[in-house]
């Protein structure tokens, strides 16, 4: 009976472990940054509005998934919303994620237009 309790165990831990390692690996995927810039301070800075627009957009343009598609940012209040055309689900889901990346963004709303549904 106790074998069979450890085997059960160590089974339990197994399949966490594989869980765990499946679901760290879904969450890299790998979306630009402005690392490079880093975003002023909020108090410092009269329109953070533009300023957010202007790196959400740098973003979009850097996502190889997004090349050649139709996405423009705007922000009021820190909530960035995406407009224009993508091809597919996922290059929305792309753009949102992109936009969800950019430091002071509190939030995206998509009003994007998927091409491919109908």
């Amino acid at each position: 009976m106790l074998k069979i309790q450890n085997l059960i165990a160590i089974l339990l831990i197994i399949i966490g472990s594989s869980y765990a390692i499946a679901e760290n690996t879904a969450s890299k995927q790998t979306v630009p940054t402005e690392s490079s810039q880093p975003l002023p301070k909020l108090e410092k800075v009269k329109n953070v509005d533009t300023v957010l627009s202007e790196r959400v957009q740098s973003v979009i343009t850097k996502t190889d998934s997004l090349k050649g598609q139709s996405v423009s940012a705007a922000s009021r209040d820190q909530i960035i919303t995406l407009e224009g055309s993508v091809e597919t689900k996922a290059q929305e889901d792309a753009a949102i994620k992109a936009a969800q990346s950019v430091p002071c963004v509190k939030d995206v709303k998509s009003q994007l237009t998927i091409k491919g549904k109908q």
